[in-house]
């Protein structure tokens, strides 16, 4: 007998990846013979030929439509593996678009999802948080244990850091400067932190490194790792702190998914009523703070009261 090919679509970003995860998980075990292959964007190749929740990558360039050759040669690609049943994890325009391309070459392939084209998962709703959704698919599938994101099999060594055995990790970049938590608070933070005998280790890619520069001046004492780690050795590092605290960003979801033990999330005031729950990292262990106007509206007080409640 043949094995079967199951196909997984999550494409981007990397917070979404991550929660996605917690998807990949299940499939994995609802599937344990399968072959299952993930489509995703070639930005996330390198953490994702790790995940053992999947055998193949198929990285995807997402070529517009007007880019025939590029698109015919991912549709030829997807049909000639002969997949069994494609899980859409995505469920955007492209994806249906997609759907639309293979089922021209093969209408046997079951694809399951909550895309209005074929939408396969009703109880999906915009409101839920991703993973909540994602656990709705795997009721709909009959899977009924409780799924959460997991990048614990992603740990590697970070000796080379001398990080001590409790300490806090401090995440202040976010790609939209309107929903960063002011830079001096953070800064004022770790020194009230340092006095209390709790390190801060700063972490960011080299793009926010002016600012996390900025608070390690300010706070003597704090590990500065800004630009140091690879994505392994950032998961590592935030699986192993007693606490991640920063703004809505995606190393925030991969602290939660690493296994940090509590997690601060720091919230502009959105439009949206239900974004906050939506977009929060996924867990027991979150505390979310929201700003009214502007993000200065969550004082330091607020957040180290909230340190002190979790140490």
């Amino acid at each position: 007998m043949s094995q079967e090919k199951i196909l997984v679509i999550r494409q981007s970003a990397l917070g979404d990846l991550v929660l996605a995860t917690a998807a990949m998980k299940a499939l994995r075990g609802h599937h344990p013979d399968a072959h299952i292959s993930l489509l995703v964007a070639s930005g996330f190749a390198k953490l994702f030929s790790q995940c053992p929740y999947v055998d193949e990558l198929i990285l995807d360039t997402r070529p517009k439509m007007y880019h025939f050759i590029r698109m015919y040669r991912l549709i030829k690609q997807l049909v000639c593996s002969g997949f069994s049943r494609v899980y859409d994890l995505q469920c955007t325009k492209r994806t249906a678009m997609y759907f639309k391309w293979m089922r021209l070459f093969n209408k046997t392939t079951q694809w399951v999802g909550w895309n209005k084209i074929y939408d396969s998962v009703s109880s999906y709703s915009s409101r839920n948080h991703m993973v909540v959704n994602y656990q709705l698919m795997m009721d709909h599938l009959g899977i009924k244990e409780s799924i959460s994101p997991d990048l614990t099999w992603a740990f590697t060594n970070v000796s080379k850091f001398n990080l001590p055995e409790h300490y806090v990790v401090l995440v202040s970049g976010v790609s939209d400067k309107s929903r960063q938590w002011p830079v001096d608070y953070f800064a004022e933070l770790a020194k009230r932190l340092i006095a209390k005998g709790i390190t801060s280790v700063l972490v960011g890619t080299k793009h926010e490194k002016d600012d996390i520069n900025a608070i390690a001046l300010q706070a003597p004492g704090c590990i500065n790792l800004c630009d140091q780690t690879n994505l392994f050795e950032l998961i590592t590092v935030c699986g192993g702190a007693d606490i991640a605290i920063g703004n809505d960003t995606g190393p925030m979801h991969i602290a939660g998914a690493a296994g940090v033990k509590y997690l601060i999330s720091l919230f502009p005031k959105y439009s949206d009523p239900y974004k906050k729950e939506k977009s929060r990292p996924y867990g027991d262990n979150v505390v979310v703070l929201e700003a009214g106007a502007v993000m200065s509206d969550i004082s330091v007080n607020s957040v180290e009261q909230e340190v002190l409640k979790c140490l």
